[in-house]
């Protein structure tokens, strides 16, 4: 991945209407999070961004993982394993994708979401350092 690539196929077809029909759903109370990968940043895409007015949280490069959506991933992946002698090729992985992420609840969503304050109280009281998470 590279910022042109990020900014023309993810970006600009994917993200921006996203968050511009989100700021028109809920204001300026919505942010980006990112994950500091060198592509999020600077360059046209930072002017983009600016142009955009995308306010982007505050993310330290090192920090614990607080990224709900690395949860997920690892709710999904757990998933998939329960299957992987199953899976054979690509094909079957795209699938197996595709049906573990239909079996998402709202159940699940919400309890990462509650969990939240949790969280950043233990990178608090670790002081940035790992969590349980």
């Amino acid at each position: 991945m590279n910022r042109d690539i990020y900014t023309d196929k993810i970006f600009i077809p994917h993200f921006l209407p996203f968050y511009l029909k989100m700021k028109s759903i809920f204001g300026s109370g919505v942010y980006l999070q990112e994950d500091n990968a060198t592509y999020h940043r600077g360059g046209w895409l930072g002017q983009l961004k600016n142009a955009w007015e995308c306010r982007v949280m505050e993310w330290p490069s090192s920090s614990p993982d607080l990224n709900l959506i690395e949860n997920i991933w690892q709710w999904m992946k757990y998933r998939i394993s329960e299957r992987r002698h199953k899976i054979k090729n690509a094909r079957d992985m795209e699938l197996a994708v595709v049906e573990v992420w239909g079996l998402l609840t709202a159940g699940v969503l919400m309890n990462l979401v509650t969990s939240m304050l949790r969280r950043l109280t233990q990178c608090k009281k670790n002081k940035g350092g790992a969590t349980k998470y």
